[in-house]
């Protein structure tokens, strides 16, 4: 039975007292909820509750609006309608939302195309997926007002309906974020030199740059189209298809020059600055034209560069540790030579190394570290060949700095993500901004100790995995083996017996199974971890991290702790490729409770940095000590509710989480979060560095 408007005007005040300032305005909303019906009055009190929880004044003008809403479309769409105004509140503010609450019409008007229209939210892990299939640096995909990208993510338009149909507008977005693709991989904004001018500079000198820069893109989509038909010429097959246009004049004359194999964004520029002088003639851009906001790309570029220039020097001076230690002859001032052989187009086809003079093989690690450094260069730089000294090394790692100044060096990488909201039933997007940061050494003398105190059980540990190393395993029904499967030959008998065709696959034979496991290790790092319980978090990891490299799997070690959305911070420990050195050792020995403990948002990004690892077994093992929680209300519902979201949103990736926890009121959340049997409860802290072995040694064996 409907609310009369009395009970509606009561429930309104308590809801709405903080702006309704007076009765008329109460009364006012109140009529305009008592004309509904009942299912209609529950739908829009459902969602007052959940609108004002963000936002007062929000919900107010959502009351004034939400009878005509109703009146002119239907409850899918005045859904659509209310997420996409706390949408725009979470990202823009409250002025925006409220001006999309009031746009009911241009709403409803879009909405009745809805058999066109294709949210990107809707593509977004397809496209992922695609691009992740491409060559070159990985790239993550969220929405921006226009088809852009800053060398790292791929924004693409919130929606779209430009074309005819819904399959037509899905392969519009997958053309644009090929397009934005190419910009990365074929060089648009790679420099010769770290120092070079940036593209950004080379556009500024022309005397209009505004209109040089549209230009650009315009000529250089040319460029990259025919890098996509010679790098994927079915798909530029399909391209041309759908998108094909008539090219004229000058810009005709450039189109084919840039077919060229070896043409870059050298001859794109020669080509622009042509076609100003002599005033050409444009044709319309291309649908799937892509740009980029040159100056936040050149700064993402610049601390890329930082980054890779000491993981580089890292990996060469760990290559010269482990010559050094086997005796192949490395002398003390060694020297790293690293020569590159290029195709016609000038992509690199192989690599040879050389150390004192000496050819080396190519370890994986160093070949993908010169990979992503040859996507913003056009050749590694002489001086980043030099292998990192001790005291270099200890200064990047931070030695010198702070913990507060950590926080707030603007180097640490950043990004955005989306967080799950379970009283909406929708993501909030964009809403917690996470910061990668080096962990402060400790000291690694730590990690001898730890081993020395506990020589019994790394010893027993030892030996249980070098078992499973060895492992080996029997296949049956086999057409050849070392003995005779009595199963098949009496079902072969059987078959005989029937008239039936004989198999041949009658023998066992013994396979020893190859390891291919990738892990992640997330500690938990907040500030009820302090005392004995990160010490124990520290042996836990020392004794796993010995147990993982009897077994040679892949491992990376990251901590996890925060305060509010806007800070979410993710200390790396170890990363995938980085081999259990010193740097490694001293990280683990730094690790130290921080604030607060924002699951969902970590559990995003390692899931995002596990996405590109090839392995047959992914796991990511949580070691914390309660539930999730942060000072801005991520605690209770929704941050269990957030945190069970990003755990299925890892499954679905084909990564298996697990977690060990010390918190012995686990049962209550745990087997919501993680399911009944994805995690184990250690009932004592100082057990913690005995089990988290012997859990692992169970979840691969």
């Amino acid at each position: 039975m409907p609310l009369s408007s009395t009970e509606l005007e009561a429930r309104l005040e308590d809801v709405l007292d903080a702006v309704l300032s007076s009765r008329r305005t109460v009364s006012d909303a109140a009529r305009a909820i008592a004309i509904l019906d009942d299912e209609s009055q529950t739908f829009a009190l459902r969602w007052l509750d959940s609108i004002s929880a963000s936002n007062t004044e929000l919900a107010y003008q959502y009351v004034n609006n939400i009878g005509r809403a109703l009146g002119v479309m239907s409850r899918k769409d005045v859904e659509a309608w209310i997420v996409e105004a706390l949408d725009i509140y979470d990202q823009q503010g409250l002025f925006p939302a409220s001006h999309a609450l009031g746009e009911i019409d241009s709403f409803a008007d879009r909405r009745s195309h809805a058999d066109r229209v294709v949210e990107l939210e809707s593509v977004t892990a397809f496209l992922e997926t695609f691009l992740r299939g491409l060559s070159g640096r990985k790239l993550t995909v969220t929405a921006g007002d226009t088809a852009s990208t800053d060398s790292e993510t791929v924004f693409l338009p919130r929606r779209l309906n430009r074309l005819a149909s819904a399959s037509e507008n899905r392969f519009l977005y997958k053309v644009m974020a090929t397009n934005l693709w190419a910009m990365n991989r074929f060089g648009t904004f790679r420099r010769s030199a770290p120092s070079a001018p940036t593209l950004a500079q080379r556009l500024a000198e022309f005397p209009d740059k505004v209109d040089a820069t549209k230009l650009f893109y315009l000529i250089e989509t040319e460029r990259l189209n025919a890098c996509i038909s010679r790098e994927l010429p079915g798909l530029w097959r399909e391209i041309e298809r759908d998108f094909s246009y008539t090219r004229r004049g000058l810009f005709k004359r450039a189109c084919e020059d840039l077919a060229r194999i070896d043409a870059t964004v050298d001859d794109t520029l020669y080509w622009l600055k042509r076609m100003l002088d002599e005033r050409a003639e444009r044709p319309p851009a291309a649908p799937y034209q892509g740009s980029a906001d040159l100056d936040t790309l050149n700064d993402i570029t610049d601390q890329r560069l930082d980054t890779e220039r000491t993981a580089l020097e890292e990996l060469i001076q760990d290559l010269i540790d482990q010559m050094n230690r086997d005796d192949v002859g490395a002398s003390g001032d060694d020297d790293a030579d690293i020569r590159l052989e290029l195709d016609n187009d000038g992509t690199v086809t192989d690599y040879q190394l050389t150390v004192d003079g000496e050819p080396m093989p190519m370890p994986a690690a160093l070949r993908e570290q010169i990979d992503a450094i040859l996507q913003d260069l056009e050749s590694v730089p002489e001086d980043w060949l030099n292998p990192a000294e001790g005291d270099a090394v200890a200064e990047a790692d931070g030695n010198d700095q702070t913990i507060e100044e950590q926080r707030e060096d603007s180097r640490d990488p950043m990004f955005l993500y989306d967080e799950w909201d379970y009283q909406r039933g929708h993501y909030r997007k964009d809403w917690c901004t996470l910061y990668e940061r080096q962990v402060k050494p400790g000291d690694p003398e730590f990690f001898n100790q730890t081993l020395h105190q506990y020589h019994g059980l790394t010893l027993e540990l030892r030996r249980a995995f070098e078992m499973l190393k060895d492992q080996q395993h029997t296949l049956r029904r086999q057409p050849e083996g070392e003995d005779i499967d009595l199963d098949a030959v009496i079902q072969a008998s059987a078959d005989q017996h029937l008239g039936r065709e004989l198999s041949d696959r009658l023998f066992l034979k013994t396979h020893r199974q190859e390891r291919d496991i990738a892990v992640m290790l997330m500690v938990d790092l907040s500030g009820s971890t302090k005392g004995w319980i990160v010490d124990a978090e520290r042996e836990a990891v020392i004794l796993l991290c010995e147990a993982l490299e009897v077994l040679g799997d892949r491992y990376g070690i990251y901590g996890f702790s925060g305060m509010t959305r806007k800070r979410c911070e993710l200390f790396r420990i170890k990363t995938l490729n980085e081999p259990l050195n010193d740097n490694v050792k001293a990280r683990i020995a730094g690790m130290e409770p921080r604030d607060y403990t924002r699951m969902g948002v970590t559990i995003r990004h390692l899931t995002h940095l596990m996405d590109s690892i090839d392995a047959r077994t992914r796991l990511l093992i949580t070691l914390s000590d309660g539930k999730p929680d942060d000072y801005d209300g991520y605690r209770g519902d929704y941050g269990i509710e957030d945190t069970r979201k990003a755990l299925i949103e890892a499954r679905n990736r084909g990564i298996h989480p697990f977690c060990i926890t010390i918190d012995q009121k686990a049962g209550e959340y745990l087997p919501h979060m993680y399911g009944a049997v994805n995690y184990t409860v250690v009932d004592d802290v100082r057990k913690l560095p005995t089990e988290v072995s012997r859990v692992y040694y169970r979840l691969t064996r």
